[in-house]
């Protein structure tokens, strides 16, 4: 992380208990935005909005899918090689 004070993350602590903090710092590393700054954007929002619920942090993807993004490679279809008859015309075997 990035901009990391001690001191900074001892006052989140103390304000928005310990458990709050860790779950703020995993919503950040989750969205690729690692800073101290960042996550205590995060917990003021919770602050005001309400934390959430340990079910609700649960409910939340750790890291973003994307597994279903397709490539521009991936839109042609596939060779299918007999691979002995290849093989017996790259040697010179076929008749």
């Amino acid at each position: 992380m990035e901009g990391l004070d001690f001191n900074q993350l001892k006052l989140l602590i103390n304000k928005h208990k310990a458990i709050n903090v860790k779950h703020a710092i995993e919503k950040s590393l989750a969205s690729k935005k690692c800073s101290l700054s960042y996550i205590s954007g995060i917990l003021r929002n919770w602050e005001k909005e309400g934390y959430p619920s340990d079910e609700e942090k649960l409910k939340e993807p750790k890291v973003p899918n994307q597994a279903g993004k397709l490539l521009k490679f991936g839109d042609y279809p596939q060779r299918q090689y007999d691979y002995d008859e290849l093989e017996e015309k790259l040697l010179g075997w076929y008749s």
